[in-house]
């Protein structure tokens, strides 16, 4: 229920014996009504703790031993041990500030989040770190650092907000409000296509003429072939230190780029400070890339020539206010003016001298800025009077929009998903196994590689070729000599959609028997990266690109895929 002027979510005041807006006082925590039926409004109603409570009685101990093919008594101990460890009500004093002390964490990532099901995974794990109250908190799951303090003398600053709906909106730069929503609808005008996923936190850029710095999107997203059709009719700008797989694809113009040793780029952490800071506690901390090396022949940093692109199509004044606008610079000094044609470092001397105020340039030379962080910066969100909801009522409207489209336009997609709280709904990839198509295959991060840039580096490769795992595909042991398989066998991987990557075999006993497992983004073949030719195998390729396969709610791809294996033949 909502408050019928504010729109607030209300909650029942046990003390006072009325519903009141959630954030208004009350006079203890023990007020706040977690069960019974009240009336508001002429309706009766009851707490979504109670209704939350209700609802995961189905999902027993056993059901999930069925689902998860984990034992039941596994199960029950560690939900025990994670209950009994979370010392509820427990607290910790840190530099004289008081706060809730619950050692316990439950942590989940892509792997989680990255499935037809992936909102209501992702939501049901936050959900046992909500529980507790061990979120942001000492001994608790930390999240990626979500502030960035300014630093003494400077300007710049990221605080998260509390919206209007009470939900936290993060200060990061593709966030958005979580409330009011707006109703699903086509078409979409945006590459995030927020339009039809308005409670998904993703790219809101409009779709422009391709312009990629050092990406490689055909071999990194999925099914390469729809990859290349998107763009048969786009004009495609590369800039690269060599020409990938995307380049040789698509690319109408690739443009020589500088490495990372010859970059000159100050602003390399100050607005990935959600990314790149420890969430622990330690000092804050923000590096620049500074050039080992001068750059060779005609290279040039990308941003040096997207702002001469700028120019000459007559937008940057409106990029100069967007940088004004983005560092929040508010000295007249140095805001950059509409008319002024800088380079990228030239920008950097006022936005530097704006992040740190007399020490820029001192920060300049050392390649790097650190600061003291206090306590209250590193458990943040105990002092912020917000809430996390456990009934997503808008899912139930949102739905009816959902399904309008999907009829209409012919779009298979599992709506059942716009349901109100955390619910189990099988993957796409597990619904579609069956007699032939009998392992899930699954990609991971192998610990020597990032994506696929670093396959063209001879020092990784040399290191690659001693791992038995970073250019095969895994498989269980016993499975493997069930089907007359061994390490060191040619296979073939086959999705039900006529899609197939080859490689090499490696039997591990640590791996469930009904999986398949790739280490990222090998089986590269762009004949300008002899290095990373032929090495490993690609996962990407195997994922379908059809919607079915897509998280109906957050547009999340499914990253885990139906497949069928045998042996390559000579």
């Amino acid at each position: 229920m909502r408050d019928k002027d504010t729109e607030k979510p209300l909650i029942f005041d046990l003390q006072e014996q009325k519903a009141k807006v959630f954030d208004a006082p009350v006079q203890n925590h023990e007020d706040y009504a977690l069960e019974g039926e009240f009336e508001v409004y002429g309706t009766t109603c009851r707490p979504a703790f109670m209704a939350l409570k209700e609802h995961l009685k189905q999902f027993t101990i056993e059901w999930a031993e069925e689902i998860s093919t984990v034992p039941a008594e596994t199960i029950r101990r560690i939900a025990n041990e994670w209950v009994e460890n979370a010392q509820i009500g427990s607290t910790i004093t840190i530099e004289g500030k008081v706060f809730p002390y619950r050692p316990v964490s439950a942590v989940m990532f892509r792997g989680t989040q990255g499935h037809s099901n992936g909102i209501h995974q992702a939501a049901s794990i936050d959900l046992l770190c909500e529980l507790v109250g061990a979120e942001d908190v000492p001994g608790g799951t930390m999240g990626w650092p979500a502030i960035r303090r300014k630093y003494p003398g400077g300007n710049y600053e990221r605080i998260p907000t509390i919206g209007p709906d009470g939900v936290i909106i993060p200060s990061i730069f593709y966030a958005h409000s979580p409330w009011p929503p707006h109703k699903p609808e086509i078409p979409c005008k945006n590459v995030g296509c927020v339009e039809f996923w308005p409670h998904a936190t993703i790219s809101h850029i409009p779709y422009v003429k391709m312009i990629g710095p050092a990406t490689n999107f055909v071999v990194s997203q999925c099914d390469w072939s729809s990859a290349v059709e998107l763009c048969k009719d786009v004009f495609v700008v590369q800039f690269d230190i060599w020409v990938n797989e995307t380049d040789q694809a698509v690319a109408d113009i690739v443009l020589p780029d500088v490495s990372f040793l010859e970059k000159d780029c100050w602003s390399g952490e100050i607005d990935a400070y959600f990314f790149s800071q420890s969430p622990s506690y330690e000092d804050w901390y923000v590096h620049m890339q500074k050039p080992a090396a001068e750059p060779l022949g005609e290279c040039r940093f990308f941003m040096d020539v997207i702002l001469d692109l700028l120019d000459r199509i007559g937008l940057r004044e409106k990029y100069n206010e967007m940088l004004n606008s983005y560092y929040t610079i508010e000295d007249e000094e140095l805001r950059i003016q509409p008319e002024e044609k800088l380079n990228w470092s030239q920008i950097g001397e006022r936005v530097l001298k704006w992040v740190y105020g007399e020490d820029a340039e001192k920060i300049k030379d050392q390649g790097y800025a650190t600061w003291h962080k206090p306590i209250e910066d590193v458990y943040w969100r105990w002092n912020m009077e917000s809430r996390v909801p456990t009934y997503m009522e808008f899912l139930i409207e949102a739905r009816e929009e959902v399904e309008k489209v999907c009829r209409e336009k012919d779009i298979d997609l599992d709506w059942e998903q716009y349901t109100p709280m955390p619910s189990w709904f099988y993957p796409t990839s597990y619904k579609e196994l069956d007699d032939e198509y009998d392992m899930i295959g699954f990609s991971y991060r192998d610990i020597l590689h990032t994506n696929n840039s670093t396959y063209q580096n001879p020092l990784i490769d040399e290191i690659s070729r001693l791992c038995p795992y970073t250019y095969t595909i895994t498989m269980n042991t016993d499975i493997a000599l069930q089907r007359g398989l061994r390490d060191g066998d040619a296979i073939w991987l086959e999705n039900r959609y006529g899609v197939k990557e080859k490689g090499v075999l490696k039997c591990m006993q640590g791996q469930h028997p009904r999986t398949l497992g790739i280490a990222g983004q090998g089986g590269l073949w762009a004949a300008g990266r002899p290095i990373a030719k032929g090495k490993g195998s690609n996962f990407c390729k195997l994922l379908p690109t059809y919607l079915r396969h897509y998280d109906p709610v957050t547009g999340n791809i499914e990253t885990s895929v139906a497949l069928k294996v045998s042996k390559a033949e000579g």
